[in-house]
């Protein structure tokens, strides 16, 4: 396994990543609220140069996930991977639909 992971650990990220995904996408996005911090980010980002949030949130992620495996170790890493990936993808898929 790649760093050790735990494959139950790895879905549970995925899903979590989706469940976020759909909420960025069918709610906060459309009431105009925003979070703090880089999901805040990827929303302004969309809001002001409409550059999709499953494209800004990997790429402003991957600086998290650099700090994130210099401080935390290798697992960190690997199971933020998935977590990024999970939400990217997603929030990519979700887009292709109306919101609810």
């Amino acid at each position: 396994m790649l760093f050790n992971l735990k494959i139950k650990s790895c879905v549970i990220a995925v899903l979590g990543s989706a469940i976020l995904a759909f909420g960025l996408y069918n709610i906060h996005s459309l009431s105009g609220v925003t979070e703090g911090g880089v999901l805040g980010m990827t929303l302004l980002l969309h809001y002001w140069f409409d550059i999709s949030p499953a494209i800004s949130g990997l790429l402003i992620n991957s600086a998290c996930f650099i700090l994130g495996w210099k401080l935390l170790g290798k697992e960190f890493l690997g199971y933020s991977f998935f977590a990024g990936g999970g939400f990217s993808l997603s929030y990519a898929i979700f887009e292709k639909f109306p919101p609810i």
